[in-house]
């Protein structure tokens, strides 16, 4: 939503210019004159202006709708940006080195005529240390597919990846005590976290949601 604020006194003028997700810009502008102040409004009507103007592609992109599967008539379709969408889709190494053969994916998904790039990311890589977050991998994942005119599914390995705990942080793998791990029938723990754990799960979903 933009919005614009003009407020005018004997000695004063401010105007904001902003949006709800952007930082508020002021200006103040100590001014005397009845004159001075007729220039200023008619700047901020410039600017207002061409603000908007230049802001629309940004406020129309944000308003595109959710990505979704619609049942209709007992058929399931692919809706992106509110049209049926044909996926086309190739899938990254399932590894975690990944990242470095980036560069090399993106003209063979233009040679395979692909649309889609399904690519993994792992709760190691993104929470390295507890509580602090590495985005690096899936914004170069993000600015490559939009850059290659591609659609983009994260296939999230939190907790589990194939039933193991291998793509967990370090910092959960060897606190055990703290997020502990499935039993087997002895009782002994197996290289699982449990999905029963309050903190396992809150753990996980932190590192998610970010």
């Amino acid at each position: 939503m933009l919005y614009f604020k003009l407020t005018i006194s004997d000695f004063s003028l401010k105007l904001i210019i902003g949006t709800e997700n952007l930082a508020k810009k002021v200006y103040n502008f100590n001014k005397r004159t009845k004159l001075m102040k007729q220039i200023i409004i008619l700047i901020f009507f410039l600017i207002a202006g061409n603000y908007q103007a230049t802001s629309a592609p940004y406020l129309q992109e944000k308003e595109k709708p959710i990505a979704e599967i619609r049942n209709e008539n007992g058929k399931f379709t692919i809706y992106v940006d509110g049209k049926p969408f044909l996926l086309l889709g190739a899938q990254l190494w399932n590894s975690s080195a990944w990242a470095e053969y980036l560069p090399k994916i993106w003209p063979q998904l233009e040679e395979l005529n692909c649309n889609t790039l399904e690519a993994p990311v792992y709760w190691q890589d993104i929470e390295p240390q507890e509580g602090i977050f590495n985005f690096n991998n899936i914004d170069s994942l993000i600015y490559g597919a939009r850059r290659n005119n591609l659609k983009l599914v994260v296939l999230w390995f939190g907790s589990f990846k194939n039933g193991s705990l291998e793509y967990t942080p370090v910092w959960v793998r060897e606190n055990p005590e703290k997020y502990p791990r499935m039993k087997n029938s002895s009782g002994e723990p197996v290289y699982v976290l449990s999905a029963i754990s309050e903190n396992n799960i809150t753990a996980d979903k932190k590192a998610f949601v970010q």
